[in-house]
């Protein structure tokens, strides 16, 4: 379950058959009976705070799979889950609660409790706004200085083709230059390191 969530959920109540072959049938809940879901910290079972309580359960019945179950949907966008979360250490995104589904005749002298542990997250998604797109991991492909085998080549980050020169132990940039009919290829006597 995530913090601030409209949480559905159905319960199906099963009783035992004695019958190996069918152990568990689905079961109607008598006509009055009440149910009231509840959910603690885990650790305040004892405390007045509820994180989330439902009742008024919705009875349905499903006619392709002649069962019966009761739903409702569960709010887990409380002050109370609110505060919880407050109250915790900002790395620690996770309460442990205690659901408590009580069911009670009409009369309310009979009531049985059924109790799960569960994990209440804090919601990732508080309404922020889109995140802008950033500057690339890399730099385009045309600013990558290439280097070949052994460093005997390599392009610039504006695309100059350069030639290592091993004695000077620096790079020097070749162009072309000149008219279509008399291209000189250049040389930069200086290089780059």
């Amino acid at each position: 379950m995530v913090q601030t969530d409209a949480f559905p959920v159905r319960l199906y109540f099963l009783l035992p058959t004695g019958d190996s072959a069918q152990p568990l049938v689905n079961t109607r809940l008598a006509v009055g009976t009440a149910i009231v879901f509840t959910a603690k910290i885990s650790s305040a079972l004892s405390g007045e705070t509820l994180l989330t309580s439902a009742g008024g359960w919705e009875e349905v019945y499903d006619a392709e799979t002649e069962t019966w179950h009761y739903r409702k949907v569960l709010n887990l966008n409380t002050d109370d889950i609110q505060d919880a979360f407050e109250a915790l250490p900002t790395n620690v995104n996770i309460l442990n609660i205690t659901c408590e589904c009580k069911i009670q005749n009409a009369g309310n002298t009979e009531r049985t409790s059924y109790q799960q542990v569960a994990l209440l997250r804090r919601t990732v998604y508080g309404g922020e706004v889109a995140p802008l797109d950033g500057d690339p991991l890399y730099p385009p492909p045309e600013e990558i200085v290439t280097k070949a085998v052994a460093g005997k080549y390599r392009f610039t980050s504006g695309g100059d083709f350069q030639l290592y020169n091993a004695i000077t132990e620096k790079y020097h940039t070749l162009t072309a230059t000149g008219a279509a009919d008399a291209v000189e290829l250049n040389i930069d006597p200086t290089g780059a390191v």
